[in-house]
């Protein structure tokens, strides 16, 4: 019975809050802002030695090839990701060589007002490389991260270290929006919204 009434009392408090609440709109001065008005801290936002990724993944694509391009849907995502991102704070916009995840982060770094979209590379054997060298050489730094569906928790999973298992996303997730805070490999704290 007791169960029964944690079951309900968990449905209810989902249904009444909404998803909205959890829908990122805005990120800036180190706060999250949630479509109901809502913000939460992102943490360690200005202390020493922290720095912050974002991951998404990539925007919706069309159907076709490997390397295909975004959907209207999905440039629409893209575009609303860039004003998410605007005032962020961001230093750096990184996105594997394909198309949908270079036209994605795009929209963010032209938004952002960041250099370029730089590459990172999506094999698993580079990626923790790759991590450790962001760690070390942008140390304090704000990245912004497009990748995909086994890539983004793959590398949220490295960062956070033993303990932390999150799966791929479901291949009609594309609103995934991950906040990792890290000082090093194993040493994280990480939010995960939808936007």
């Amino acid at each position: 019975m007791r169960h029964t009434f944690l079951l309900l009392f968990i449905l209810a408090s989902f249904f009444l809050c909404g998803c909205d609440s959890c829908s990122v709109v805005k990120v800036e001065a180190g706060k999250l802002y949630f479509s109901d008005g809502k913000s939460t801290n992102i943490p360690h936002w200005n202390e020493a030695g922290w720095t912050h990724f974002f991951f998404v993944r990539h925007a919706e694509k069309l159907d076709g090839t490997d390397d295909t391009d975004l959907s209207p849907a999905g440039y629409a995502r893209a575009e609303r990701l860039g004003g998410i991102m605007e005032h962020a704070g961001l230093d750096l916009v990184f996105a594997t060589d394909k198309r949908r995840t270079q036209k994605t982060a795009e929209k963010v770094q032209l938004r952002a007002q960041t250099p370029a979209v730089l590459q990172y590379p999506r094999e698993d054997a580079a990626e923790t490389a790759w991590l450790q060298n962001q760690l070390t050489a942008n140390q304090g730094k704000k990245i912004f991260v497009v990748g995909h569906s086994n890539t983004v928790p793959r590398m949220v999973n490295k960062l956070m270290g033993p303990g932390t298992t999150l799966t791929d996303l479901d291949e009609k997730n594309f609103g995934a929006f991950f906040v990792v805070a890290s000082r090093g490999l194993g040493d994280s704290e990480y939010l995960w919204r939808s936007f």
